[in-house]
């Protein structure tokens, strides 16, 4: 009998130490680090703690899994979802069964700068549960952790939160008086405890910021994300409505509805310096100096435009090259409507007066001809005069100083109110 007592004892001892060292290996799924490239978004921790429950009740089972290994595939997923900022981190442990930590309640990692691969190696050393629930005491302990940082604090708690609410609550009472605004909590319940959850959602309106979840609600790699991206970022303001956040916004207070670049300014087509949405006069030509409207300034000045094409020997046909000078031309008597202007054209002296006389014209047409059909302006406004070679500004004696004879000019004046 007493050999039967004595097996029986060693077989619950096992069991008991079994429970009291599991090492779970958490089957993580993937995660989703939350490192913002975008721009949308800006930072809002400075430092965090981790504290995580390793208690004895944590080996309770939930689900077909012990709360120690949801806890733990949490923690893990939630260190990979961390963003690459410049923070200080650490993690406390109570209740654990953890080689070298010292005590029940112990600081495992930190507080010092962020590093993922630190961070899940003092993870790993989580390997049991043991022990009561003292999440007062990491509290406290946690304001000692927490002293030395600058800056903004977020505390993480994974517990099944099975615990003595009233010394809870006191502590995280005292972290907040100490912290003051500087502080956010963010409990996770690991099991289906109620009162655990109620005593969590007090520990968050304690702190005055923060948010309470359960493990089932950030369970999926997207869910914990989002979860991660509460504590660690808030989401840049667009305060006009126009899509781009204020922090990249060059023109704020953009009215609603109206379209905006990446820059979140306002189209402006004819690049006049007035917004299209305000633009009573569209299409106004480049160069021409607008008003608030976007029409030509009411400021009286006295505009000229020259006009010279050259033209080949016997010909009235226009090269290529003075093309973009007719254009100039031509945006200026559509900016100015009411002006008119005189096509002068020129020969050179070789053959007759009459044949001279009559190219001239030709050439004077043609230029008329491609204002009115290439730029839309009115033939009543344009006329044409031919001086054959009886007005030369060149030796007609050198090749050179017939080309230049070879021409037509005009001129446009006109007062505006610039």
């Amino acid at each position: 009998m007493r050999n039967r007592f004595c097996s029986l004892l060693i077989v619950v001892s096992v069991i008991m130490l079994t429970a009291c060292s599991q090492k779970v290996v958490p089957n993580a799924a993937d995660a989703i680090n939350i490192t913002d490239k975008s721009g949308e978004y800006a930072r809002k921790v400075d430092n965090f703690l981790v504290i995580f429950d390793s208690s004895s009740s944590m080996f309770d089972n939930f689900n077909g899994q012990s709360k120690f290994a949801i806890a733990k595939d949490t923690v893990v997923r939630f260190n990979k979802s961390i963003p690459n900022l410049d923070m200080q981190s650490g993690l406390r442990v109570y209740g654990p069964n953890i080689p070298s930590a010292k005590g029940y309640n112990s600081l495992i990692y930190g507080m010092t700068k962020y590093s993922s691969a630190e961070m899940q190696g003092a993870i790993d050393r989580i390997t049991g549960t043991a022990g009561t629930s003292p999440l007062s005491m990491a509290l406290t302990r946690a304001a000692s952790d927490l002293d030395a940082v600058r800056g903004k604090i977020a505390i993480i708690i994974i517990t099944d939160g099975l615990v003595d609410e009233e010394p809870v609550l006191t502590a995280a009472e005292s972290l907040k008086i100490k912290f003051a605004n500087r502080l956010c909590i963010y409990p996770i319940l690991v099991g289906d405890s109620m009162t655990g959850k109620a005593t969590l959602d007090k520990i968050v309106d304690v702190a005055g910021c923060g948010a309470a979840y359960t493990a089932g609600q950030i369970a999926t790699a997207r869910s914990m994300a989002d979860y991660a991206r509460t504590i660690f970022y808030s989401k840049i303001a667009d305060s006009d409505g126009d899509g781009v956040n204020n922090a990249k916004d060059k023109c704020p207070n953009t009215p609603k509805g109206v379209a905006v670049d990446a820059a979140g300014c306002p189209f402006d087509s004819d690049r006049d310096g007035v917004y299209d949405y305000l633009d009573k006069c569209p299409g106004t030509p480049r160069g021409i100096t607008v008003d608030k409207n976007g029409c030509p300034v009411p400021i009286p000045e006295t505009l000229t435009i020259n006009l010279l094409v050259e033209f080949e020997f016997n010909k009235a046909a226009i090269r290529s090259q003075y093309h973009g000078e007719i254009e100039k031309f031509a945006n200026f008597m559509r900016a100015y409507p009411q002006t008119k202007t005189v096509i002068e054209a020129h020969t050179d002296n070789i053959g007759s007066e009459n044949y001279n006389m009559k190219l001239s014209q030709r050439r004077a047409d043609s230029v008329i001809q491609y204002l009115v059909k290439n730029f839309g302006i009115d033939g009543n406004r344009l006329s044409a005069k031919g001086f054959g070679f009886s007005k030369p500004i060149a030796d007609n004696n050198t090749e050179t100083g017939r080309q230049r004879n070879r021409r037509v000019e005009a001129a446009i004046s006109t007062t505006v109110m610039k």
